[in-house]
């Protein structure tokens, strides 16, 4: 519930969020940008690794910065000018010149929080977590967890034009992430490939892909385009 939750609310709220490190071999986190400012400047959140702690981020380090944008993924390197503790630990960079941007998607893919129903003999309540119209992320509970080549049925309604619209699609288990949020660590999510029924199911889920980003690009642009 509560990771559903979480979900729901960065779903519905336009943001735009990077994984961090300190080089490519470090582990990443995730910072959300909470500001724009002057000269191609971004304040962004410090992430949180617990309960009272916060990553250690100093000025003058250089921190990479990677993300997905529909079809693309961006990365670029920049370093800390300030460190702010109020009224909450955030900082800032500027951006680079020139990013590091290239195609890795055959299909744009959004951020989504929608229940789906896994059907695999026995129904089992899921969450999808992102959406193209070729495959989706999943997320279960740990014990209801899937194997790689697994195939069900998937059961899901889509929102397009503020209407609800139900499709069914044959999904295989492709990618096994396991319990890869340490927040939430009862969960496990699973990339499937999907198969709609349908010329029409593929169009709606297409359809969904793209009102969802339209509604994220602007605030996208802003960011890292202007």
């Amino acid at each position: 519930a509560a990771f559903r939750q979480q979900q729901a609310k960065l779903a519905n709220v336009t943001r735009v969020g990077f994984r961090i490190s300190r080089d490519d071999r470090s582990e990443t986190h995730t910072s959300w940008v909470v500001g724009i400012g002057a000269r191609r400047g971004l304040l962004l959140t410090v992430p949180s690794i617990g309960d009272h702690n916060y990553l250690n981020i100093n000025e003058g380090q250089t921190w990479r910065f990677r993300t997905f944008h529909a079809l693309s993924a961006i990365r670029f390197s920049a370093v800390v000018e300030r460190v702010i503790f109020d009224p909450f630990p955030y900082f800032h960079v500027e951006l680079p010149t020139a990013l590091e941007m290239r195609n890795v998607r055959k299909r744009p893919r959004a951020s989504v929080c929608l229940d789906a129903t896994i059907d695999r003999g026995t129904p089992t309540e899921a969450l999808v977590v992102d959406l193209s119209a070729e495959g989706m992320c999943v997320a279960l509970r740990k014990e209801q967890g899937l194997g790689m080549g697994d195939q069900m049925d998937v059961r899901l309604r889509l929102p397009i034009l503020d209407e609800s619209h139900e499709i069914q699609v044959e999904g295989t288990v492709v990618r096994v992430d396991g319990c890869s949020d340490p927040a939430h660590p009862d969960l496990a999510f699973f990339g499937l490939s999907v198969e709609p029924r349908s010329s029409l199911d593929r169009v709606m889920l297409h359809a969904c892909v793209q009102e969802r980003l339209a509604k994220d690009f602007d605030t996208f642009s802003r960011v890292l385009l202007t």
